[in-house]
């Protein structure tokens, strides 16, 4: 971070932009971020932007020449939310970044082709309540494209408290990896970059991704799966046959006596036509009417899932609800139900 004006913690706060505030940093006042590179040999750091906007999410060129960033909240964009992704060149004199392409609300995360052509980001053309799509601009002739837009699915790049994974290209840049929410899972898709045809991994039903790293090097993926029985493992993914084949077993190896209830989805109809899904979890040898005991989410961000989740263990809950998941249904629906007398049910050891 950058104070560009001396201001004090304490001084009075005038307002004049929309990104006075941070989620998890609170007021920023005077502060900006801005790229700065640090030689490993010397420990030495050079400033590469400044002004009076933020930069955010670096990402090198494949060939270590240029960094690409988000760059956004100056000129107009302190009174809109646009952001951009530009580039600087590592090593030339200081000089304001160059835009890339003509998309007006992408950020992070940032990625590079493999042959550094192309910068991928998540977002839309234009400031406006829509979906997140994959975005693609050339980095010479400034083209940009909506890869795999006929979706109609939040594309989820992964964050704190967010499920889903950073997009990324496959190593011959033939295809983007990336990861997409559905009916309350989150799922691993890929895009061809010619034709524009996509394809989905079959992961299992109620999975939710919540990490992804694509190979440079090899046809090949790993992510972090949820399900209703499992909180998170490392799962491997041959992208060309979509062969998954699961690394680790940290449930058994950690709760050796604890068996997951496994969550049950229901989908309801609402008065408007709308189908909102949800999840009941109930111990399997409970008979006749219990209690029931909801837990809605509020939206419009982010949203419950069929995986099973520490929160809900703690609380004795299972959630069910759906946030804005396709164009037409971007508003938030929620609806929960849930039956339990126990959240996992204890077995004898062997």
């Amino acid at each position: 971070m950058v104070n560009r004006t001396g201001r004090k913690a304490h001084d009075p706060l005038v307002v004049d932009h929309l990104n006075f505030k941070v989620d998890g940093m609170g007021v920023i006042g005077a502060d900006r971020a801005h790229v700065h590179v640090t030689e490993i040999a010397t420990g030495a750091s050079r400033q590469l932007t400044d002004g009076d906007w933020h930069a955010s999410s670096p990402a090198w060129s494949p060939d270590g020449t240029s960094l690409a960033f988000v760059a956004g909240g100056y000129g107009e964009r302190k009174l809109r939310h646009i952001s951009q992704i530009a580039v600087v060149d590592v090593d030339a004199e200081p000089t304001a970044p160059r835009v890339v392409g003509h998309a007006r609300f992408v950020g992070a995360p940032v990625c590079w082709s493999p042959d550094g052509s192309k910068l991928l980001g998540v977002g839309g053309l234009a400031p406006r309540a829509a979906i997140a799509s994959l975005v693609e601009q050339d980095v010479r002739t400034d083209a940009t494209r909506l890869l795999a837009g006929e979706l109609d699915r939040n594309v989820m790049p992964g964050a704190t408290a967010y499920p889903g994974g950073a997009p990324a290209y496959t190593r011959d840049g033939s295809r983007v990896i990336f990861c997409v929410r559905d009916g309350g899972q989150t799922i691993l898709r890929a895009v061809d970059t010619v034709s524009g045809a996509t394809r989905s991994f079959d992961l299992g039903e109620g999975r939710v991704v919540s990490g992804l790293a694509v190979a440079s090097q090899a046809d090949r993926a790993v992510v972090v799966l949820g399900s209703r029985q499992r909180f998170g493992e490392l799962v491997s993914v041959d992208l060309i046959s979509g062969e998954a084949v699961t690394l680790t077993d940290y449930l058994t190896e950690d709760l050796p006596d604890v068996t997951l209830i496994m969550n049950q989805p229901r989908r309801f109809e609402i008065s408007d036509g709308t189908t909102v899904h949800g999840w009941v979890l109930r111990e399997p040898d409970t008979t006749g009417a219990g209690p029931l005991l909801l837990d809605i989410h509020g939206g419009p961000h982010n949203a419950w899932t069929g995986a099973a989740d520490t929160a809900h263990l703690s609380s004795a809950t299972k959630p069910a609800a759906s946030t804005k998941r396709t164009g037409p249904s971007s508003r938030a629906i929620v609806l929960a139900a849930t039956t339990p007398p126990a959240i996992y049910r204890r077995v004898a050891p062997r």
